[in-house]
């Protein structure tokens, strides 16, 4: 699915800034019966227009559904909904979900789940029984409101910023030379997670009682000002991708975007490459962990052509998701 929530940290640039203001996003928030959206997505998703998004909830129920960019409605549901709806669904794999099933409906034709390198069985097409089936997991239906993303943008002065680039491989095969170029990855990712909370402890004066805090920045540093710019609300893969192509064409010495995803959703990551196979299970947790952070900077020195960026990204993944094995 989609960030809930996308932090961009970066050295102090106005232009830039504006440039990531720039953007536009929103979404609508809505309370209506499940058949009503399912009959209002198929015409735009017939269309060949897939970039319909959407989570929604049954009314006083921890089931949970989302409608995801592959043109999929995916359920999860406990044990009695699952018993009432009786449809095929997957069982989740862990012992503290082991009650619940994620049930696939997809909602373009049944050639696309055909072509899904997976058991037709784990497929529930819609159908009039379906949707009559449905009916019991729905609630009233209420008028919509647009939301707006207004990004919110935070200026920190005079904070610890570490010097880049780094390099993104180790620079030497030896264990110490690995050790050493791990400590320094992980110390510029904690700093970029400290910038993003726009953390006391960046602070060039920061003077903490080491009795309550500890914080070790990255070795090589240099004080500056430091811009965090959030978006806040659900975030459209397509809205990602703009944020990511303005970092990409920055000649700036570098540019941190973290997304934190919506962990309150049946599907969690999504291949970009052609929907070919089922997205790993993903049990929805309301206070669950998925984030990402990338760090992209421009090579050094003879290495600096133009438009060229070295980068990272480190992922911290919830213990209830099958791409963890």
């Amino acid at each position: 699915m989609a960030p809930d929530t996308l932090d961009v940290v970066f050295p102090s640039d106005e232009a830039l800034s504006q440039r990531f203001q720039s953007l536009k996003t929103g979404y609508v928030k809505h309370r209506w019966t499940l058949n009503g959206f399912i009959e209002y997505a198929r015409p735009i998703l017939a269309k060949g227009k897939w970039n319909v998004l959407a989570l929604g909830s049954a009314a006083n129920s921890d089931d949970v559904w989302c409608l995801d960019s592959r043109g999929t409605l995916s359920l999860a549901v406990g044990k009695e909904t699952y018993e009432q709806l009786g449809m095929v669904g997957s069982k989740l794999p862990w012992k503290p979900k082991k009650e619940m099933h994620i049930i696939r409906i997809p909602l373009v034709n049944r050639e696309y789940a055909d072509k899904i390198q997976a058991s037709p069985d784990l497929f529930t097409p819609y159908s009039e029984k379906t949707k009559t089936t449905l009916v019991a997991w729905d609630a009233k239906r209420v008028d919509a409101t647009n939301q707006a993303i207004i990004p919110q943008v935070r200026r920190a002065l005079s904070v610890r910023v570490p010097q880049l680039p780094l390099s993104t491989v180790p620079p030497t095969p030896t264990s110490e030379g690995t050790e050493d170029w791990e400590e320094e990855v992980s110390a510029l990712f904690e700093w970029v997670g400290l910038a993003s909370l726009d953390s006391q402890r960046l602070r060039a004066n920061d003077r903490v009682d080491p009795y309550l805090a500890v914080y070790d920045p990255p070795l090589q540093l240099s004080v500056g000002d430091v811009m965090c710019i959030r978006w806040s609300g659900l975030l459209s893969p397509s809205f990602v991708q703009s944020v990511l192509n303005i970092a990409l064409a920055n000649d700036g010495s570098f540019i941190a975007v973290t997304g934190q995803a919506v962990t309150n959703s049946p599907v969690g990551y999504i291949s970009p490459l052609p929907p070919v196979v089922l997205p790993a299970l993903h049990a929805p947790t309301k206070d669950g962990e998925d984030t990402w952070s990338l760090v992209l900077t421009a090579p050094a020195g003879d290495n600096r052509d133009a438009g060229a960026k070295h980068w990272m990204l480190v992922e911290s993944i919830g213990p209830y998701d099958a791409r963890l094995g």
